[in-house]
């Protein structure tokens, strides 16, 4: 992770390599380690060393520590919730009526 820029990214990519970065370069950098272990900022994203992070191609979100035990029940609660629907979705007779059926019998879930 750095507040830097990178290139080579489906170099990276294909080395199934994660790294997230301030932003992309087109060209070779002079780089350097001018800091270890020290808060970058990606975005308007402030980091710190022991932060817990989720990423994707999408972006990085931090996750309060606080949230961290129950992020496996919370997970387990969507997937069971979600399994309903992705059972129809995966119907070979599915079509978008069953789906509004569905959604209709569902209580709204808080968001």
């Amino acid at each position: 992770m750095t507040n830097g820029a990178i290139r080579d990214v489906p170099g990276i990519e294909a080395l199934g390599f994660q790294l997230f970065a301030g932003g992309l370069s087109v060209s070779h950098a002079y780089a350097h380690v001018v800091e270890f272990s020290a808060p970058v900022e990606i975005g308007s994203l402030q980091i710190s060393s022991g932060d817990l992070l989720h990423g994707d191609l999408h972006g990085v979100q931090q996750i309060p520590i606080e949230a961290a035990r129950e992020l496996p029940r919370l997970a387990d609660q969507v997937l069971s919730d979600d399994r309903e629907l992705f059972d129809l979705t995966e119907r070979k007779d599915f079509s978008v009526d069953m789906l509004a059926a569905l959604l209709a019998e569902e209580p709204k879930r808080p968001a």
